[in-house]
């Protein structure tokens, strides 16, 4: 979808096709806060919310709806992530004195 595109228009286009949305939101490129052309839609869990992988058009508009894939592992928060990629030399310690 264009970055411009109206969000209310969107949810009305989906609420008049059946579905029932709970939530819809322009994504955002996370260091610039720069609007993506990509919009992530939350739909209740219902015998019409299977067929949204079925849509083939949004407000005249061709569209790929693709399902929500976590990728496997442990979550990092980012500073965690950030810290762990900065190489680090260990430094060996002496051995405590005999006493």
């Amino acid at each position: 979808m264009p970055v411009d595109t109206d969000i209310a228009d969107i949810e009305s286009d989906l609420t008049e096709k059946g579905f029932a949305v709970e939530k819809l939101t322009q994504l955002l490129k996370f260091t610039s806060k720069v609007a993506l052309p990509i919009f992530m839609v939350e739909i209740r869990r219902n015998d019409q919310g299977e067929k949204i992988y079925e849509l083939k058009c949004i407000c005249y508009l061709c569209v790929t709806i693709k399902t929500f894939r976590n990728k496997p592992g442990a979550s990092h928060s980012v500073t965690i992530a950030l810290f762990s990629s900065i190489p680090v030399e260990i430094a060996e310690c002496p051995p405590p004195p005999d006493v």
